[in-house]
């Protein structure tokens, strides 16, 4: 070969190592690319923005040719009450603006002065989303982990634990794609969690995700102290793929503060509109799938209301599906959907939701909360999780389940109330917080000590104390004890004699000439207890009277509360009966710059131990003792909670002058709806 040649041949090899690594290097800058796109395409399909996922839809129409679909026509909104109606939503249909006509801010101002439960609680650090973030913060002092500075932030003695939720982003947007196996900021995550683990601070992982995406964040279990699955099957495989640390399973929850029945009385107006109405929500299920939209259809004439509170679209889509145009009320945020759920009568969830199974039957479980029934399609009651949901099967028995709870409203309420009622004794965010405390051996804090309550009792008829007596012991309230004034001249050691050694029960004795307000405010002085509940000893009450009161406070930490007396007994003709008048006043918060009337029954007036300390029951006043005292709470800025009306019934003597105040039983008569006698009082008005 010669010089020339061999020259040639040298430039040229040296030409092929450059060319070698410079594709070298463009395979690495592409392969890193596409790991950019590929954690980019995750974060799209997991927005819950339908503005976000905006490109990815555009790309597909122009691949597919697929044409857009006509905007809807003219005039197919539906009138929303005023009271919610959103004043900008009037050419709402042709603006590719959000599509929304319901705005619940201001019909629930008042809420917004309602007092919420506060006190000693947890210290949490977290890491996760912003919805799971504004849930604890109700039952704890949540603190969010900051990407820069977590060093400083995370000290041993500032927090009880640190609860990190897998999100592809956190609450704040920090930690991006942290929590993912191959994310860029994993090792920033992982020193945190080792550093955690250095200064003793417990660490928890609630795996709030879907087991298909379980292998993206499963990394994380072997860097906490305990590891929780949202569903008993992610518990089960995080078990079996890490045998340390200890796995359990922590269902999806309710927070009481938000999803709550508590109504204003702009939201009392505008109940009759939504009264016999159905809820499904689901836009984007009804326009993309065939088969929801087939089993949904035939609610359309069965009032249905059709809202999207997971995703957005604009008016302008509403003529994708223009056969359910005219029962849109559009896209809903956390609290719009909540009202909605105090009002309608149910809300219908299909097969093939785009939720993940868990937020599924959180939506389930919210929906209850709020005082919808609820009714599935899912088929099977293995597919409800044993939650407490009012009808499940196929399309053919939906429609008979509706015809049935709208003839029948108080069947309807007693469903409502006792799957309430299991929510909140065992599915609440407290309830959450207080099994990792226990799982950690950490105090509990949240929500785990009863409240002390003393039944007030004050009676000018000592032939009604045993009665009386058997009645207390019967409720099923744990931390309860019972005071009885004996307003006259009667035989106190003669009461004394009819209570039990082990019995919470003590008695005092007032002169006939002092007034019920003396008292009352005489018995509460003389107990400890967190609560006094005044009890009449003529009105009936059921064994969950107290539980009932009680749990009331998870959603409304009231000062004073009532029950409206929905149900009344007439000893005259031995009837039962139900006035819907009075059941419309369940669950109405009555805020003190708007009320003026007492809508609950004076027997049922349950209020906190201070709160005589401001607003004493009137001594000078011989009769109107508890609306007075409602009136004078309303005047020093005390609202009111008047309850749901169960587990109490009024009682109407057929002798003459039995009772101290008299009542026009003339309105019961012709409202009211006669249910049978007093063997069907447990039946029909206990719960």
């Amino acid at each position: 070969m010669t010089e020339r040649g061999r020259s040639e041949v040298e430039a040229l090899a040296s030409d092929a190592d450059g060319s070698t690594e410079a594709i070298s290097i463009e395979v690495r800058r592409l392969r890193q690319a596409l790991e950019q796109s590929e954690a980019e395409r995750r974060e799209l399909l997991s927005s819950t923005s339908w503005r976000v996922t905006a490109p990815l839809r555009a790309i597909r129409r122009l691949v597919s040719g697929e044409p857009r679909q006509p905007a809807a026509e003219t005039g197919v909104q539906i009138e929303i009450p005023a009271q919610l109606r959103r004043t900008s939503a009037v050419d709402a249909a042709f603006s590719n603006d959000t599509y929304s006509l319901i705005d619940a801010t201001s019909a629930t101002d008042a809420l917004r002065t309602a007092p919420r439960k506060s006190g000693t609680s947890y210290r949490v650090a977290f890491l996760g989303s912003c919805e799971l973030e504004n849930d604890l913060g109700h039952d704890a002092e949540v603190e969010r982990v900051a990407e820069l500075g977590w060093r400083s932030q995370l000290q041993a003695e500032c927090f009880d634990f640190l609860l990190v939720e897998p999100v592809w982003v956190a609450s704040g947007g920090d930690w991006r794609y942290a929590c993912l196996r191959d994310g860029k900021r994993s090792g920033e995550l992982r020193l945190l969690l080792k550093h955690c683990r250095t200064i003793g601070l417990p660490t928890v992982l609630w795996f709030r995700e879907d087991l298909s995406n379980y292998e993206d964040f499963a990394w994380l279990v072997e860097l906490v102290d305990r590891a929780y699955g949202v569903s008993e099957e992610l518990a089960e495989r995080i078990a079996r793929d890490f045998p340390r640390p200890s796995a359990g399973t922590l269902p999806p929850a309710v927070q009481p503060a938000i999803e709550n029945p508590l109504r204003t009385y702009a939201l009392e107006e505008a109940a009759p509109w939504f009264a016999d109405r159905v809820l499904f929500d689901g836009w984007w299920e009804l326009a993309r799938q065939r088969p929801t939209r087939d089993a949904i259809a035939a609610l359309k004439g069965r009032g249905l209301l059709v809202c999207e509170s997971a995703w957005d679209f604009g008016g302008v889509r509403l003529g994708d599906i223009p056969d359910f145009a005219s029962s849109v009320v559009g896209c809903v945020d956390r609290q719009g959907k909540a009202v909605v759920n105090k009002l309608v009568a149910a809300e219908v969830f299909a097969r093939g939701s785009f939720r993940l199974p868990w937020q599924r039957e959180q939506a389930m479980m919210r929906a209850i909360a709020c005082g919808s029934l609820v009714g599935s399609l899912a088929g099977s009651p293995s597919e409800m999780s044993g939650l407490p949901v009012a009808w499940h099967g196929n399309e053919a028995g939906m429609l008979p389940w509706l015809d049935e709870i709208k003839s029948n409203p108080l069947s309807a309420m007693k469903l409502c109330h006792r799957a309430r009622r299991d929510l909140l004794s065992s599915h609440t965010v407290a309830h959450r917080l207080n099994q990792i405390a226990g799982d950690l051996a950490l105090r509990e804090r949240t929500g785990s000590r009863s409240a002390s309550v003393a039944m007030i009792l004050v009676t000018m008829r000592p032939q009604m104390l045993g009665h009386c007596l058997q009645r207390y012991r019967s409720d099923n309230y744990a931390d309860k004890e019972l005071v009885v004034v004996l307003h006259g001249d009667y035989d106190l050691a003669a009461a004394r004699k009819m209570a039990r050694p082990d019995e919470q029960i003590r008695f005092m004795k007032v002169g006939g000439e002092r007034s019920l307000g003396a008292c009352l405010n005489r018995a509460i002085d003389a107990t400890d207890a967190d609560y006094w509940a005044k009890v009449d000893d003529d009105d009936i009450y059921g064994p969950n009277y107290l539980t009932d009161l009680m749990l009331g406070r998870q959603f409304v930490d009231y000062s004073v509360a009532g029950k409206p007396p929905m149900f009344a007994y007439r000893e005259k003709d031995d009837s039962l009966y139900f006035d819907p008048v009075w059941g419309a006043k369940a669950n109405l918060w009555h805020g003190p710059e708007e009320a003026s009337a007492a809508l609950v029954a004076g027997g049922t007036l349950v209020g906190k131990r201070q709160l005589l300390d401001d607003v004493r029951f009137c001594e000078r006043r011989r009769g109107g003792s508890d609306s007075d005292f409602i009136r004078r709470c309303y005047e020093s800025g005390y609202g009111l909670a008047a309850l749901d009306g169960f587990n109490f019934v009024r009682y109407r003597s057929a002798s003459e002058g039995f009772h101290t105040w008299a009542m026009d039983e003339s309105d019961l008569l012709n409202r009211a709806q006669r249910l049978g006698g007093k063997s069907d009082i447990e039946s029909a008005a206990f719960i």
